[in-house]
């Protein structure tokens, strides 16, 4: 069963918003790594946006060249198939300062479709 655009886009803005939320009383790395079920549930949330980014049409990325489409999908290759390279400071700066700006793109993307 496949999903649509809009379905994936969605699915990405909820999958921020849980981040945000899991994230909301972490302050620092450190509390970040040592708090493992919030670690573990926001990796998981990187491969969700992953995949659902998979989902968007080419022709709809090509009009937001400032998110680096692609590197979010090598970002969930890393997480499934080199887990023993994580950088858990790559997976801190992503979620606090990158997908807020993901969420703002995604919202601009929505409202072409």
């Amino acid at each position: 069963m496949s999903r649509t655009p809009q379905q994936a886009s969605f699915d990405i803005l909820d999958c921020i918003n849980y981040a945000a939320e899991f994230t909301s009383q972490i302050e620092t790395l450190e509390e970040f790594v040592t708090s493992t079920r919030v670690y573990y549930a926001v990796l998981y949330i990187h491969i969700r946006i992953a995949e659902a980014t998979k989902l968007i049409p080419d022709r709809l990325k090509q009009l937001f060249p400032d998110i680096e489409w692609d590197e979010i999908i090598r970002f969930r290759d890393l997480i499934i198939h080199y887990y023993w390279l994580i950088n858990p400071l790559a997976i801190w700066n992503t979620t606090k300062y990158a997908l807020p700006k993901l969420e703002d793109i995604i919202n601009q993307l929505l409202e072409r479709l």
